[in-house]
């Protein structure tokens, strides 16, 4: 099933809209992932394949260029899977400039990191990044605390 899919991925800095997901499901949260690491797009993709639908970007300039063509809030991502360490607007550079947007600064960010240092987490967690989780995890784990996140801004979830 993935194998497809990896070809696709391959030839793109996007990665098809719903890996995993049905884009005509109404009201499903929607989860924007930013990682250059095609296998971790698949990954994450995987854990939340169910009620979620999920658009990713191998790069942080096409991850922002999208949200700026979002026409109005109901199209925004309800939350952001963020790695840090991805080409073309590096991922602490991405937090910034959401956290110093009025349209973005509400999108709750979790940063899934392979970088496991106190000084780079505190930075995100003080640049608006509601957790920040590091490489490897647990994939339930991540799904809880992705739950818990879109609980706390109130959104109704299909779990």
């Amino acid at each position: 099933m993935l194998t497809g899919t990896m070809t696709k991925i391959q030839a793109t800095n996007t990665v098809p809209e719903a890996l995993g997901t049905d884009p005509t499901v109404k009201n499903q949260p929607t989860i924007l992932v930013v990682d250059d690491q095609k296998s971790m797009v698949l990954v994450l993709s995987s854990i939340f394949k169910d009620g979620f639908t999920i658009k990713a970007f191998l790069n942080g300039l096409e991850a922002m260029k999208w949200l700026t063509q979002c026409t109005d809030s109901s199209t925004l991502p309800d939350v952001i899977l963020l790695d840090l360490e991805v080409p073309h607007l590096h991922g602490k550079d991405f937090l910034v400039q959401l956290n110093y947007s009025g349209i973005y600064r509400d999108i709750p960010v979790v940063v899934v990191t392979g970088d496991n240092s106190d000084e780079t987490k505190q930075f995100c967690l003080s640049h608006g990044a509601e957790a920040y989780i590091t490489k490897p995890f647990d994939p339930k784990e991540l799904r809880k605390k992705v739950l818990d996140v879109l609980n706390n801004k109130k959104l109704p979830l299909q779990n």
